[in-house]
């Protein structure tokens, strides 16, 4: 056995009992609510592409909302 093999059990207990905390939150707040917000001045919305619907982070890598 090497000799930090129990720094690193040490170490995945407490990950894991992190990630066990965080997912008891998730599972406890089912139910939030929801809210779909478009343009105030369109009758009728509709996305531009299926792309659109995905996180902020790759806004910056998509061609339609980059800066003029």
């Amino acid at each position: 056995m090497r000799g930090d093999s129990a720094i690193d059990v040490f170490l995945r207990e407490s990950f894991e009992r992190k990630d066990r905390l965080a997912y008891d939150w998730e599972r406890s707040y089912l139910g939030r609510i929801i809210t779909l917000v478009g343009a105030a001045d369109e009758l009728i919305t509709r996305a531009e592409c299926a792309g659109y619907f995905g996180s902020g982070g790759e806004e910056a890598d998509n061609a339609g909302h980059a800066p003029i």
